[in-house]
């Protein structure tokens, strides 16, 4: 099972996600994005009987539409999905594999310590990716001393750590409150890049931005989803 999880989500997702990226706007890649939670959504009601009531579709389709907000700045101008490229559907892939991901993290974080599947999971990932990056890419890999410390902090904080809790909140309160709760992560960019990068927050990325608080305070009611008897 570890073994399926780390293929998925660190190696097959990923891989696809990138390629995928050669075509793609980053526009467009950004929209296709958002549909990790509603294939999460999908695959956790056929693996764990999680349904959703009318209240909690709602949620959902306010989180997705804060998202398209944020990441088309609602330009669609620049969009080229009406010209379906393969490539487009290799990202669309990723995302399945994504929330494929997800769903087996949540079976498995029942059996196991989520310490260790963090631990196991990211060693398989990151060996495999290391050999395609080297042997199918080609990738050349050239690290400056200054350059080691900024990458163990992004490693252990952006990747490890994230990873430690989102297993935890799949665990405890399923995937698809997890999913939309994690959804979140786009605002907090946003946010971020305000303060560190001194771009620009215009009224529509507030406006996304309740949007999304609101669609993820209604998923959090118990009474949105509902859990199959244990």
């Amino acid at each position: 099972m570890i073994f399926s999880i780390a293929a998925c989500g660190a190696v097959i997702a990923p891989s696809l996600y990138f390629v995928g990226l050669t075509h793609a706007s980053a526009s467009d890649a950004a929209l296709i994005a958002n549909g990790e939670v509603l294939f999460s959504v999908l695959l956790a009601g056929i693996f764990f009987g999680e349904r959703l009531r009318a209240v909690g579709w709602i949620a959902i389709l306010l989180v997705l539409a804060g998202m398209v907000i944020i990441t088309t700045n609602l330009d669609f101008t620049s969009f080229t999905l009406q010209q379906i490229h393969y490539k487009d559907m290799l990202l669309i892939l990723s995302m399945l594999f994504w929330a494929l991901d997800n769903n087996l993290s949540r079976y498995l974080a029942q059996k196991m310590n989520v310490a260790s599947i963090v631990q196991i999971k990211s060693a398989i990932g990151g060996i495999m990716l290391l050999v395609i990056a080297l042997l199918v890419f080609r990738v050349d890999i050239n690290i400056e001393p200054d350059q080691v410390i900024p990458i163990l902090v992004v490693g252990s904080v952006g990747f490890a750590a994230s990873l430690y809790f989102f297993l935890q909140g799949l665990k405890r309160i399923g995937t698809v409150r997890t999913i939309t709760i994690f959804s979140m992560s786009s605002v907090f960019g946003l946010v971020a890049a305000s303060i560190f990068l001194a771009e620009q927050i215009d009224w529509h990325h507030v406006v996304a931005a309740g949007i999304m608080i609101l669609g993820v305070c209604l998923v959090s009611r118990k009474e949105t989803v509902v859990s199959p008897a244990r």
